[in-house]
This record gives structure tokens, sequence and C-alpha cells, in this order.
């Protein structure tokens, strides 16, 4: 059970989930991992289209710390799995393996997110949302961002798995880096930005980051993410602030929530 006074005070919780769930996770991660070993080619046919909801596969290579080096893959419970006869043989079988795991789990998650939701206070909230699979590259130097720091511009914040450790958060009160990883068969909630606005600052997006360990430099990291929108709350407005990562890291802390709301378009 995800704890509303945890969420509140240090910005994440952790919650066990059941062996079931942890079945349709490792299924999709084991697919997504043979995804990501095939050619890059056939991975950019299924190229990312939408808004920040969007579905598809996206390539970043920044290097040196100086942006993200990643793969990752958007899926929505509504994803139409293509025909893909256009493919080679065995490519098309391997990326419909994992386009059909991966739909599994967008299900599955839907009681999960409405589960949270509730322990949060929050049971008349509109959502939607969709799983992101992310593969961070081995070819980064320790201390690295790999994931630079941000807060999430959705409601709320589901991570179901991580590979590796190099999650940190900038804590409420010392705006000081920390560490924290995912314990094993467990999800962690983190708060989003629509979610502060909702609760009128009682929760606080949780400003975080993911920093290269020697375990990611030789491996690589592999995470699979849940990220839940609140459909009747203001969105983040993106034409007039930029990206949210070019804000300062803990900008949204220890501001009024008339100030906060000048971020959204209300």
């Amino acid at each position: 059970m995800i704890c509303e006074s945890n969420i509140q005070k240090q910005g994440y919780d952790f919650s066990p989930y059941s062996d079931e769930f942890t079945g349709v996770v490792n299924e999709a991660l084991d697919q997504w991992r043979m995804f990501c070993v095939l050619p890059e080619y056939s991975k950019k046919l299924i190229p990312y289209h939408g808004d920040d909801m969007g579905v598809g596969y996206e390539l970043k290579q920044g290097r040196g710390g100086e942006g993200e080096s990643k793969e990752n893959f958007d899926i929505e419970p509504g994803y139409q799995i293509p025909a893909l006869d256009t493919f080679d043989p065995l490519i098309r079988v391997r990326v419909l393996n994992f386009l059909d795991k991966a739909l599994v789990l967008t299900k599955v998650t839907e009681p999960l997110v409405s589960k949270v939701l509730k322990e949060l206070g929050l049971v008349e909230c509109e959502f939607v949302h969709f799983v992101r699979f992310l593969h961070y590259f081995s070819y980064s130097r320790v201390g690295d961002s790999i994931a630079l720091p941000h807060i999430d511009k959705g409601g709320i914040t589901i991570h179901l798995y991580e590979s590796a450790e190099g999650f940190e958060f900038l804590s409420y009160k010392k705006k000081s880096w920390q560490k924290v990883l995912v314990p094993k068969g467990n999800i962690m909630v983190i708060p989003s930005l629509q979610i502060q606005y909702e609760s009128r600052g009682k929760f606080r997006a949780l400003c975080h980051r993911v920093t290269a360990t020697k375990d990611v430099v030789e491996n690589g990291r592999f995470a699979v993410v849940c990220f839940v929108r609140f459909m009747n709350t203001p969105r983040y407005n993106k034409p007039k602030f930029g990206q949210l990562r070019t804000l300062s890291p803990g900008f949204n802390y220890d501001i009024s929530h008339e100030k906060f709301s000048d971020f959204l378009k209300v």
C-alpha cells in the first residue's frame, strides 16, 4: 500500500506487487531486451509519434554527460499493433512478440494505477496512462547524468522495474541529491506536476535524475515506467516555458500554489 504521508514528506513510496504482476513485467522486459538488439533501422520503422502521450520508438544519442543516451518505446492500452508486412520475417516475429507482451502490461497496469490513486485520496480522478520501456546505453562514464534532472509532467509516475542503481532525487528540505533503488518486486510511486496542482501543494512533484554507475557503464540500464496523466487537470505550459528539464531543479518545492499555477495552462 502506498502511504500518503511518505509521498508528502519524502516524495516517494514503495509497494509490493503480486507474483502474477511480476511475471507480466518480466515477460515484457525480456521481449524489450530482445527488441533492443535488433538493427537500428528496423526499430526506427515504428517511430515515435504524437504529443507527450505519443507511442512508438525513440532514439537519443547524447554523449559525454551532455545529453541523454538511450532508446525507449512508449505504448498505451489502446495501441493498435501494425501488420509489419514489409519487415524481414525474423525481425517481424521479434517485434510482434515485444508489442504483444508490452500491450498486456499496459492493460494490467490500469487497475494498479486506480489502486494507487485511491490510496492517495484521488478516487474520482480520471486518468490515461502509458508504459515506457527504457534502455540506457553502456557508453556513458561513471557519474554522467544519463537522465537529466527534471520533474514529470503528468499526475503520478510509477516505476515498475530498474535493472541497476542510478535513480536519484532532490530532497525537499536539504535540496541535496539522494540515491534510491526500487526494491525487487516493488513499485515506486513519485508525484508529478499535475498532482502538485491538484493537491494545492500537498504533494510536490519530485525532481529526479539518473546517474551512470559502474554497472551502467559496463552493462547499460533497463527500466520500465508507467506515466499517468490526469484528464481534467491543467497541463504544463510548454509553449510558454519550454522543456521542463530546463527549469532549475527544485523550482517547484517552495513556491505558492498561485505561483506554481503559472506554469500550467489554467
